[in-house]
């Protein structure tokens, strides 16, 4: 539809600015998508990511919350939207909401040994060896070549003695 062809345009400048820091202007486009379809998955994430980048936690946890009623969400090929998500808190030390999203990844795509792993990763970071190590076994029996979790068993043994 030529909704569709205009949120996409709009979506793609959203995130050439978001890549070079431009918040606000990455904001705006992701709002005139908004403004088109308020249940756009990828303008919401989006427009929640600005606000993780820019500090906004209430915001960014508003929209995360709204994109979490938003049935298309739900669909396998958008489990990397919360992959990322829990990447984005994670890395804001936001460890048992980064873990939330990993899990619904997770319900998506129960054989994601990387998914485990990232799970495994926050709740090493948080603190919570016995769950880390639980979640990095369980990447490593869906691929016993996955080096990360590995090394973040090896992380964990020595931590432990």
């Amino acid at each position: 539809s030529p909704e569709q062809v205009k949120a996409d345009k709009f979506i793609a400048q959203a995130e050439a600015h978001y890549n070079r820091r431009e918040y606000n202007s990455a904001e705006f486009e992701y709002n005139k998508v908004l403004r088109l379809d308020e249940d756009n998955v990828r303008a919401n994430f989006g427009v929640g990511k600005v606000y993780l980048a820019t500090g906004e936690i209430e915001k960014a946890e508003s929209t995360f919350k709204k994109l979490a009623k938003i049935d298309a969400v739900f669909e396998p090929e958008n489990k990397h939207i919360f992959n990322e998500l829990g990447i984005e808190l994670r890395r804001m030390k936001l460890y048992d909401q980064s873990i939330e999203y990993y899990m619904k990844a997770l319900s998506l795509a129960p054989d994601d040994e990387n998914l485990y792993f990232n799970v495994a990763r926050a709740c090493y970071e948080k603190g919570d060896a016995e769950k880390s190590g639980a979640f990095a076994r369980k990447a490593l029996s869906l691929n016993p070549k996955l080096q990360e979790a590995q090394r973040l068993l090896q992380a964990l043994e020595r931590h432990c003695r």
